[in-house]
C-alpha cells in the first residue's frame, strides 16, 4: 500500500482522512493538528499580505523533508518536491495568501504558471464546488484535468434531537466578532428571546469587556472556551437545535457542515460554499451580510476585501441579521413541527450524496488511483 503524508499543517477536518477506507495509507503531519493560529503565525500572515508582495510575486512554497513515502498531501500550499503530491484548496486565493492580484501580476503569474504545470502536482482538490468552478478564473493557464472537487469528510451520524426541550442555539467562532457575534448579542437583547438558550463557544480573549458584561447579565447565555475535543463539540451540536452563523468572512464554513451533519437548523448569512450546504426555508433561514467578502458569482468582492477595517471587520451591527435571528427564532420556537422538519432536512443534506463519507471515500480513491 502506498503511503501519502501531509506535508503541511492540517485543519482538524483533514484528520478524518485517517478513518476512511482508502487504497493508500495516510500519515498526518508531525506537528499538532491545529484550528487556531499562534500569535507569531498571525503576525506573519498579516505581513505577507502587504501589497508590495503582490508586485514581487511572493508566496510560500514548502519543501517537505526527505522521507520514505510515496507522495504528499498539502493544504493551501504549493510544494517543492520530487514526489507526486495532491493540493487541497479552500479557495483559489489561499496559495497566494488570499491576494486577488498576486497570481495575476507578472512575477507571481510566471512563478505559478511553472508550478501548476509541474508533473509532480497531480491533483488540485477543491473542497467546494464554487472553488472548483472559479479556479480557472484565477489560473487560466492551468493545463489538463488536475482540478477536482471533494467535500471535507465528517463522520456520518445518527440524528439525536429533542424537539420538545427548551430551544437551544449554538454559536461557534475562534474570533467572536468576525462571525457576527455582536449581531447575536443584539438579537438576544430582545425580550422575545428570553425563553431561548444560547451557547457561545469562542476564545474568551477575543471578547471585549462590554461583550463579556452583556453575556454575564443574561441567564439564558452560556459561554464556553474554544478548546473542546471533537467529542465534546459533537455533544453541543447534538444538544443544539439551531446554529447561529451570521458570518462575515468565510470560504468553507466547516462549522456549518459539522452542525447540519448533526441536524442543526441554520440561521445566519449565506455566501460562497455556505450556499452549497444551506437552502433558504428548507434547512435554514439565510440573508446576505451587509458587507460580503464574496460576490454571487464566487469571485472576491474587491471593495470589501481591500478595505476590511471599513467593511466586514469594522464595528457595526447588521440590523438585517438581527431581525432575521429574532423573527425566525420566535417562529421556530412556536412551530416545533417546522423545526423538526428543517432539522431532518439538514441531516439528510449532510449525510447523503456528495457529503456522505462513502461518496467522499470513493472520490479520494479515484484520485489516488489516477496518480502514477
Amino acid at each position: 500500500m502506498k503511503v501519502f503524508k501531509f506535508a503541511t499543517n492540517a485543519r482538524g477536518f483533514l484528520k478524518e482522512m485517517k478513518t476512511m477506507k482508502l487504497i493508500v495509507s495516510i500519515v498526518l503531519p508531525d506537528e499538532k493538528i491545529y484550528e487556531t493560529t499562534s500569535k507569531f503565525r498571525y503576525i506573519i500572515s498579516k505581513v505577507i499580505k502587504w501589497k508590495i508582495f503582490d508586485f514581487l510575486g511572493v508566496f510560500q512554497i514548502l519543501k517537505p523533508s526527505t522521507e520514505k513515502v510515496d507522495g504528499y498531501i498539502a493544504y493551501n500550499r504549493f510544494l517543492n518536491t520530487d514526489k507526486p503530491y495532491v493540493l487541497i484548496v479552500e479557495n483559489p486565493m489561499a496559495m497566494v495568501h488570499y491576494s486577488i492580484d498576486r497570481s495575476r501580476l507578472p512575477i507571481g503569474k510566471q512563478r505559478i504558471k511553472k508550478i501548476l504545470r509541474q508533473n509532480k502536482l497531480k491533483k488540485i482538490v477543491c473542497i467546494s464546488k464554487v472553488c472548483a468552478n472559479t479556479f480557472k478564473a484565477f489560473y487560466p493557464y492551468i493545463e489538463g484535468d488536475k482540478i477536482c472537487q471533494v467535500y471535507p469528510a465528517i463522520q456520518d451520524c445518527e440524528l439525536e434531537k429533542d424537539y420538545n426541550s427548551i430551544l437551544t442555539c449554538l454559536y461557534i467562532s475562534s474570533e467572536f466578532k468576525l462571525k457576527g457575534g455582536d449581531d447575536i448579542l443584539k438579537a438576544f437583547e430582545n425580550k422575545e428571546l428570553d425563553g431561548i438558550n444560547l451557547i457561545i463557544i469562542t476564545r474568551k480573549a477575543t471578547l471585549t469587556l462590554a461583550q463579556l458584561d452583556c453575556i454575564k447579565t443574561r441567564k439564558n447565555i452560556t459561554l464556553i472556551e474554544f478548546n473542546l475535543t471533537r467529542n465534546q463539540l459533537n455533544d453541543y451540536y447534538d444538544k443544539a437545535h439551531i446554529l447561529l452563523n451570521p458570518t462575515r468572512g468565510d470560504s468553507f464554513s466547516l462549522v456549518t457542515l459539522e452542525a447540519i451533519k448533526r441536524g442543526c437548523v441554520y440561521l445566519g448569512t449565506s455566501f460562497y460554499a455556505i450556499d452549497e450546504m444551506v437552502k433558504n426555508e428548507f434547512n435554514g433561514f439565510v440573508t446576505k451580510p451587509k458587507f460580503s467578502f464574496w460576490l454571487d458569482n464566487g469571485m472576491p468582492n474587491r471593495r470589501v476585501k481591500d478595505n476590511p477595517l471599513k467593511t466586514y471587520r469594522s464595528d457595526y451591527v447588521d440590523e438585517n441579521v438581527v431581525r432575521l435571528i429574532v423573527d425566525k427564532l420566535v417562529l421556530l420556537n412556536k412551530n416545533r413541527s417546522m423545526l423538526e422538519k428543517m432539522s431532518l432536512n439538514s441531516w439528510n443534506i449532510a449525510n447523503n450524496d456528495d457529503f456522505s463519507k462513502s461518496a467522499i471515500e470513493k472520490k479520494w480513491n479515484k484520485i489516488f488511483m489516477e496518480i502514477n
